[in-house]
């Protein structure tokens, strides 16, 4: 088995590390071949970030990053996309 991670890198004014916000276990097929999987994320609380003026998180606005990889120095894909 093969687990895939998924990592999020936060919009550049946010000034954050890239987190690790899931993993899934996959069976590759021993010839290689295309798995199907899914990583589910919760933006009600994956893409929060704690405001000290306020003391309370707030939703980090902007374009991410998610990186589906082997390992965290392993990557095999990226896509961008916006939370709001």
């Amino acid at each position: 088995a093969t687990v895939v991670q998924l990592y999020v890198s936060f919009p550049n004014q946010y000034n954050r590390p890239l987190q690790l916000k899931g993993f899934q276990k996959v069976q590759v097929p021993a010839n290689g071949g295309v798995v199907d999987y899914s990583i589910s994320v919760n933006p009600q609380t994956d893409f929060l970030i704690w405001d000290a003026n306020a003391s309370w998180p707030v939703k980090a606005t902007g374009t991410y990053t998610a990186y589906f990889a082997l390992s965290s120095e392993q990557f095999i894909a990226s896509k961008m996309f916006d939370v709001k």
